[in-house]
């Protein structure tokens, strides 16, 4: 059905929410309504035809990436806190789609407990080396969360 302020169609049940929202007062933007068997969600490939939840492959290849570059040896040793943090915060969201590999995590969490320094340098250790070089290749080898498959 079209919707006429934003000249799209969209399905019947959204332009009669849509045309509610605007009796209503409540504010609404184009870019926001998405719709669809899939649809990208923060960042995440959500496909509701086969029922998965992936990562698309060129964020998948950056993340990997930059686990490579944070555990390689040759460039640093150490990386003050905030970039522990910031790559801990990654990986997290990522497990949106990689929820199996939580367990990646648990030295990276034990290695930066207690530390409150943004600046603080804080070393690499064999676990944590270990643990993500599993986390990669658990990514590049997965296909995401498959919340249902199909019995015949």
């Amino acid at each position: 059905m079209l919707y006429e302020p934003y000249d799209t169609y969209y399905p019947r049940k959204q332009v009669t929410l849509l045309r509610l929202y605007n009796y209503l007062g409540l504010p609404h933007v184009k870019k926001k309504l998405v719709f669809g068997h899939a649809l990208n969600i923060i960042g995440l490939y959500v496909d509701l035809s086969s029922m998965t939840i992936t990562m698309p492959s060129d964020a998948c290849d950056k993340l990997v990436s930059a686990i490579h570059a944070f555990i390689d040896m040759a460039s640093s040793r150490c990386h003050p806190l905030v970039k522990w943090q910031r790559m801990l915060g990654w990986i997290n969201w990522s497990l949106n789609a990689f929820p199996l590999c939580c367990p990646a995590l648990q030295s990276a969490y034990a290695k930066i407990a207690g530390k409150q320094v943004a600046r603080a340098k804080i070393y690499l250790n064999h676990a944590v080396i270990h643990n993500f070089t599993w986390l990669m290749s658990m990514i590049e080898a997965s296909d995401g969360v498959h919340m249902m498959h199909a019995v015949k």
